[in-house]
């Protein structure tokens, strides 16, 4: 249809991000047969769509590569989330708690936010008491209710996102699946919250691990950067500064206008 009323556009594909990868991984944890059928179909789609169009835009060289190493021929771009920077974030004696933030129509942010009060929260617990764990972004499910006491509270959709961040100590994000740049740490590192997630989770972000972001995969490794992030206010500023630099660099309004128009060119 684009091609036949509008034979002298260009057609781009903006994927968001490529949902085969994140459906694969979803079927390699879970098993799921039925679930893996469909990212294999999933990705001839998708496949299909970037030969179709005159360019693809990926978030990530990571993304780029896992379609040009089948694809070479492919024309890909990669062009990323973009964030407002904020000009005067609070420091860290004036912030407390760990927050969570995504949308929960997304499974893999439902599986990250289950599997860190299962597997981790109970470690943090024992280190940081007082401490809480704040779930914070749109349609919770009703299962998020048995996990919330005391200490771990179900916050669900606020206005003002901005204002919750930096109040906030530490941001996590224990994901076990997904793809793409995830947008939650480029809001948390935007707002001059630093935070700790695993490698899928910074997948494809060129994060330094120590300078701009923690990194770690098992329960007690994740467990441990959390608390160490939320008591050493050396670190925390180190890593606070460094990813305030890296949306800077890359997720800022002017990098993402520098990116198109080198598309678009």
């Amino acid at each position: 249809t684009y091609r036949a009323l509008a034979p002298f556009a260009k057609v781009f594909y903006d994927t968001g991000d490529l949902h085969f990868v994140r459906e694969e991984r979803q079927a390699k944890l879970t098993g799921d047969a039925r679930l893996l059928e469909i990212a294999q179909w999933r990705k001839r789609q998708e496949f299909g769509i970037a030969a179709a169009v005159d360019c693809t835009i990926v978030v990530s060289e990571a993304e780029r590569r896992i379609l040009l190493d089948e694809r070479p021929e492919l024309k890909i771009e990669v062009i990323s989330a973009v964030h407002d920077i904020a000009q005067s974030p609070a420091p860290f004696a004036a912030r407390r708690d760990v927050v969570f933030v995504g949308g929960y129509k997304h499974l893999p942010n439902v599986d990250a936010v289950t599997y860190f009060v299962r597997e981790i929260w109970p470690l943090v617990r024992l280190a940081l008491p007082g401490v809480r764990f704040l779930i914070v972004g749109s349609h919770p499910p009703a299962e998020f209710d048995a996990l919330a006491c005391e200490d771990i509270v179900v916050v669900g959709h606020i206005a003002d996102l901005e204002a919750c961040l930096d109040g906030c100590r530490v941001s996590v994000n224990p994901l076990r699946f997904g793809a793409g740049v995830k947008g939650k740490i480029v809001s948390a590192m935007a707002a001059g919250l630093p935070g700790v997630g695993t490698s899928i989770a910074a997948e494809g972000m060129d994060l330094r691990d120590g300078e701009d972001f923690l990194v770690a995969d098992a329960p007690r490794d994740f467990a441990d950067a959390v608390v160490r992030l939320y008591k050493d206010e050396s670190l925390w500023t180190r890593l606070a500064a460094g990813g305030l630099r890296v949306v800077e660099q890359r997720y800022s309004i002017r990098a993402g206008t520098e990116r198109f128009r080198a598309a678009l060119a």
